[in-house]
């Protein structure tokens, strides 16, 4: 049986380490979702989620409000860990891509 990954704050690089290693981070996250992701039509599409995909999500949270505390960033990792998935289940998250304001309204009540 397959054990889930486990994400913890000593695993994660800190906000500086992540600052200097973001682009080449970024880049390598958006490649990894590529490969993950499902086209359910021309505005649906399915990324299944896995230990590099949330650890970059969590990386991201991070960075971008400026996480720092151990409590607030065990609390990010928390918050991020129900997508992590198992030998018996898989996650996944549903974007909607619809770019455009008015459809969105009329398609999306």
């Amino acid at each position: 049986m397959l054990t889930r990954e486990r994400i913890d704050a000593h695993s994660l690089l800190s906000l500086r380490s992540y600052q200097r290693q973001r682009r080449e981070q970024r880049a390598r996250a958006i490649a990894h979702r590529r490969e993950r992701c499902l086209t359910l039509g021309p505005d649906l599409r399915l990324q299944f989620e896995d230990e590099t995909s949330v650890r970059h999500q969590i990386q991201e949270v991070l960075h971008i409000e400026g996480i720092a505390d151990a409590h607030e960033v065990q609390h990010t990792i928390d918050a991020y860990a129900h997508l992590l998935g198992d030998a018996d289940a898989w996650t996944a998250t549903l974007f909607i891509e619809m770019p455009d304001a008015s459809r969105r309204e009329r398609e999306l009540p």
